[in-house]
């Protein structure tokens, strides 16, 4: 079992390796309009620093076990809220997570991507 200073330490080794930037973005929240309806109002973005690379052969049959053809692996540091269906901005592409992979410890976020349409 890890100690809390050792996951500190480990999710600050995987932060200072991750050489790009990205923006994440949260997915719309819809609030009423009191008429009704609903209005969908832009969720909040934050860069981040990341790491993006296609997939390996492991994450591509996870991705298939859960019926998303994803092609991009993204790592985002530890305890980065983001959530499946949110958009990611990356070198140009944009990019939607498919899948946030769980692990017993939060030593990064590790997310499946698709490229967005």
């Amino acid at each position: 079992m890890l100690t809390d200073a050792e996951i500190a330490a480990i999710q600050e080794t995987i932060t200072g390796s991750l050489p790009d930037t990205c923006t994440v973005g949260a997915l719309p929240a819809k609030t009423s309009d009191g008429a009704g309806k609903w209005t969908e109002v832009p969720g909040a973005t934050a860069t981040v620093a990341c790491r993006v690379g296609p997939l390996s052969q492991n994450e591509a049959e996870i991705a298939l076990r859960r019926g998303v053809s994803a092609s991009w692996a993204v790592t985002l540091p530890a305890e980065t809220v983001v959530a499946e269906g949110a958009p990611i901005v990356w070198n140009g592409h944009t990019l939607e997570v498919a899948v946030v992979l769980e692990y017993p410890y939060e030593l990064s976020v590790h997310l499946l991507c698709t490229e967005a349409r």
